[in-house]
């Protein structure tokens, strides 16, 4: 097991009759990824691409969560 700190800080948050309908993190995503996946992450052309991949599978799994009525 890999042990990672991310320090994030919330953005922006907006509530809506006691829901939240938007919301924004700020945070290093290639300090993350550097964290999460080792030194592969530190290669030149791997940080984007895993920082891409991951903000991809994150919007995937929030649309499916968006769907199944979250």
């Amino acid at each position: 097991m890999r042990v990672s700190r991310n320090t994030v800080g919330s953005k922006t948050a907006r509530a809506k009759d006691g829901k939240i309908v938007d919301h924004e993190d700020d945070f290093d995503i290639e300090r993350w990824t550097h964290m999460a996946f080792g030194g592969i992450a530190k290669l030149p052309f791997m940080s984007g691409l895993l920082a891409g991949v991951t903000r991809s599978l994150a919007a995937r799994q929030l649309d499916r969560f968006i769907e199944g009525g979250g």
